[in-house]
């Protein structure tokens, strides 16, 4: 009896049987997404880690012609922003926070010499289940339940659970979200003047406007220089930049995938969290 052929799938991407049979089944949907879109960016591309935005994560990649390559995890930016922070925090996860954006690579060091089914409790039970929503999530979700209220007359309804938070929360929420994930610092907030400025700016943009402007600052060289607080993300010099397109960071070296920088007129590529003197042809540096 001839074997059949052994014939391996083109085009695919490997991903670790731990995270497949021990940890996928016990998360979220969202974490599950994003971890799969890290498995894709890097290990489909043969690389350790990769550089990815959130609105890749969010939306996906386009080609200079504007051709879809890929729709990222499929999740709203929120979802996106709490599952990478339970992953992150389980350590399932390792980001490297660089001016040019955020490296991503799954921490397969965690594994090693251990056993596996113990790491993938430990994981698991660092993830947290009561997660925000995600936009595939929430049929299964119970609906509210209506009370009746008998002391009042007239036995008017009344809708069990707390009230939704306001505008001003969830962008101030969002902020601090934001700080957490890419800065890796909870900011000071100054609720009281803070709040009445959201308040204003509320008047004139929605609050996804102010989300994209709270994300291009994050990334922007004014944050840097000034500060990463809410104040500053909403003064009239730095809506005045977003405006018309220039508050956001030009394109940043990179080599394979790594972030670069030139100290003393020499370049250094970051090779496993440490920066080492670049050893290759500058005509080899590629920018994003």
């Amino acid at each position: 009896m001839e074997e059949k052929e052994n014939k391996l799938i083109p085009n695919s991407t490997q991903t670790p049987n731990i995270i497949s049979d021990l940890i996928e089944p016990r998360i979220p949907e969202g974490e599950i997404r994003c971890l799969r879109y890290i498995c894709r960016r890097t290990y489909g591309f043969h690389k350790e880690r990769d550089r990815i935005s959130l609105t890749q994560f969010v939306k996906g990649i386009k080609d200079r012609n504007d051709k879809q390559l890929d729709y990222g995890a499929g999740l709203s930016r929120p979802s996106v922003v709490e599952a990478l922070k339970n992953l992150i925090g389980a350590d399932l996860v390792k980001v490297i926070k660089t001016p040019g954006g955020n490296y991503y690579e799954i921490n397969l060091k965690l594994f090693e010499n251990r056993d596996m089914r113990e790491v993938a409790d430990e994981v698991v039970k660092k993830v947290n289940q009561l997660r925000k929503l995600t936009r595939s999530g929430k049929e299964s979700l119970p609906k509210q339940v209506k009370l009746l209220n008998p002391q009042k007359k007239g036995n008017k309804e009344k809708q069990s659970g707390s009230n939704p938070p306001s505008a001003v929360a969830t962008i101030r929420d969002y902020f601090i979200e934001k700080c957490k994930i890419l800065k890796g610092f909870e900011p000071e907030m100054a609720f009281g003047k803070e709040g009445r400025l959201l308040k204003d700016k509320l008047k004139r943009y929605s609050a996804e406007q102010l989300k994209d402007l709270i994300d291009k600052f994050m990334k922007s060289k004014v944050g840097e220089d000034l500060g990463f607080t809410l104040s500053i993300c909403l003064s009239a010099p730095v809506i005045n930049q977003w405006l018309i397109g220039k508050l956001e960071r030009p394109k940043r070296p990179t080599y394979n995938g790594s972030p670069m920088r030139k100290m003393f007129g020499k370049w250094q590529v970051l090779e496993k969290g440490d920066w080492k003197e670049f050893a290759d042809l500058e005509s080899k540096i590629i920018y994003i």
